[in-house]
């Protein structure tokens, strides 16, 4: 089993994954979460962790033992993803122009970044109990009410069974 495909299939959109990992005595430099992420992709010779899947800039390393070199991060999966391949232009490079931003002047980002901040911003992340029973808590169906107010459109992944599921 991949198991940065059952990761990635089996945690729910929005979650959290918590990743600990001994490096031996020839890493001990100080690390960083981006460092780690791709030490531990190399190490299982995968692509486990894509920019598009999980929230990489926002992760965290949240205990780190000095005497043992336990690394311990937090890492978010996004509640959802944004279609690169069909929207090329919208890239990590290239900047909204500021006469369509919606937030302060001063606030600037990516087409790629607006966009998956919009997407986050409409999706309700369902958790495991919702999703088993097809059903949303009241919490839920109060984010899903603004987030189509604001926004003209709500994204809830995962709220129906499958046809492959009982």
């Amino acid at each position: 089993i991949d198991v940065g495909s059952w990761i990635r299939k089996n945690l729910v959109p929005g979650g959290f994954l918590i990743i600990t990992t001994v490096l031996s005595e020839t890493n001990v430099i100080t690390q960083t979460p981006l460092s780690l992420l791709e030490m531990w992709t190399q190490a299982n010779g995968s692509k486990m962790f894509s920019a598009s899947v999980w929230d990489i800039e926002h992760s965290n390393i949240i205990f780190h033992d000095k005497s043992t070199n336990i690394y311990t991060m937090f890492l978010q999966k996004r509640s959802s993803t944004v279609n690169t391949l069909s929207c090329k232009w919208k890239s990590n490079k290239k900047r909204i122009p500021t006469s369509i931003q919606d937030e302060s002047p001063a606030f600037d980002e990516t087409w790629i970044d607006y966009e998956r901040r919009i997407l986050d911003a409409a999706t309700v992340a369902l958790s495991a109990y919702e999703q088993k029973e097809g059903i949303l808590t009241k919490d839920n169906i109060e984010w899903a009410a603004k987030a189509l107010q604001a926004h003209g459109f709500v994204i809830i992944p995962n709220l129906f069974k499958s046809k492959n599921q009982a």
